[in-house]
């Protein structure tokens, strides 16, 4: 079983590697991210639990870019 040390340290090295993958990171995303993973969850798990067509949960900024664009255009969702 993993200590809670270990499963921090997981989720450091985790988001390290998840934000050098986006190069358009906003500073308000990065944030919540940092957020998102200091209260110990991973980047690949969102908190609106939005899953992809395959059923896999989005990953967090691709479900908080989904959240916000529904949010603005609510009209291109049928909303």
């Amino acid at each position: 079983m993993c200590t809670q040390k270990e499963i921090r340290n997981v989720l450091r090295r985790e988001l390290k590697l998840y934000e050098a993958s986006f190069a358009d990171l906003l500073p308000d995303e990065r944030k919540a991210l940092h957020e998102w993973v200091t209260d110990g969850n991973s980047v690949r798990d969102n908190p609106s639990l939005i899953a992809g067509e395959n059923g896999s949960p989005l990953c967090y900024i691709a479900a908080i870019r989904l959240v916000t664009d529904m949010w603005n255009y609510p009209e291109d969702y049928g909303i």
